[in-house]
């Protein structure tokens, strides 16, 4: 309970506005982005732009790749309640997720960036470190499966805040085939 309130309504509220920042982010993504993902993105609505209008870093490597899966938030695993107690410690929540993909030496190497939304409850306690999964398959084959830990802060009182996560070590041998899918969402379990 939250002043007298039922933890719905915090969750519920939340959710919505969720929704409504999933649906603005959602239309500005591309899975075949060759900037540098959600900082490119957020450019789109107000950022800062990459200087001299130049693509740094992960763009500028080996060439653009035809075929760049998309992401998708795996069911089941886009929020992260956390209880401690009997009282709402955390609620996070992905909010959306891109791919960006390069060919380098013959390797399709992805960039997989995935972004979300932390809302402290009334247990919050202050430093968290969110599990969050990407994996790639081809077919029914794992190719590629990690375990990252975002640190984020979620203080009892305080606001809702922004959290990003981005994986660029992904690589594999460039698909014949577009039979890649690309997974991401919230992972307590072990790393492997």
């Amino acid at each position: 309970m939250i002043q007298g309130k039922p933890r719905r309504s915090l969750r519920g509220s939340h959710l919505s506005f969720v929704a409504a920042v999933a649906g603005m982010f959602l239309a500005a993504c591309s899975s075949t982005d060759t900037g540098e993902g959600l900082g490119e993105t957020a450019a789109s609505v107000g950022a800062p732009p990459v200087p001299n209008g130049q693509p740094t870093g992960f763009a500028t490597q080996g060439t653009a790749a035809s075929y760049c899966p998309a992401v998708e938030v795996r069911q089941g695993t886009g929020i992260l309640d956390k209880d401690e107690g009997t009282e709402l410690a955390y609620s996070a929540n992905i909010i959306g997720a891109q791919s960006t993909c390069r060919i380098v030496d013959g390797q399709l190497r992805m960039k997989v960036d995935v972004g979300g939304r932390i809302a402290p409850g009334p247990a919050a306690p202050g430093a968290v470190q969110l599990p969050l999964r990407i994996a790639v398959l081809r077919g029914d084959d794992v190719i590629y499966s990690e375990l990252g830990r975002v640190p984020t802060s979620a203080n009892a009182g305080g606001e809702a805040q922004n959290f990003t996560y981005t994986d660029d070590r992904i690589v594999f041998a460039e698909p014949k085939e577009q039979n890649i899918k690309v997974f991401t969402g919230f992972d307590e379990g072990p790393p492997g």
